[in-house]
């Protein structure tokens, strides 16, 4: 047995209301529809212009890291020449005054000046940051 749509039984201002409210109800989706496209758009785009400040922020952490770590690498270098010839030439003193320099180093964070690169990063007037 199949199932019967029912027939309205009203008179045609009936069927006009249900049109009108048909009518008002497509309109409303199509309203909502599209305020939400721009909603998404919105969002798209706010993620991308966190993702490009991340992006920014990330090469400039890597460079500053890559800077320090090289000028730390060299200061190394020369403090062992520098050791080096303490010990050739007996100079004590200056053996003692190159290991000062070399615990110096090694004590001292080369993550100390992050914090300032990250606001400078951050900060929209900044045009150019030096490490």
């Amino acid at each position: 047995m199949s199932k019967k749509i029912p027939i309205p039984t009203g008179g045609p201002s009936d069927i006009v209301k249900s049109i009108e409210l048909i009518s008002g109800s497509i309109e409303r989706y199509k309203t909502v529809q599209e305020q939400e496209k721009t909603k998404r758009e919105a969002i798209r785009a706010y993620r991308d212009v966190e993702l490009g400040k991340l992006q920014a922020q990330k090469e400039n952490f890597q460079k500053y890291i890559e800077a320090v770590f090289k000028e730390r690498s060299n200061n190394f270098d020369e403090f062992f020449k520098r050791l080096d010839t303490a010990i050739e030439t007996g100079d004590m003193q200056l053996a003692n005054l190159v290991m000062t320099g070399i615990v110096n180093q090694i004590q001292s964070s080369p993550l100390q000046g992050i914090k300032e690169i990250m606001m400078q990063a951050n900060d929209s007037d900044c045009k150019h940051i030096d490490f």
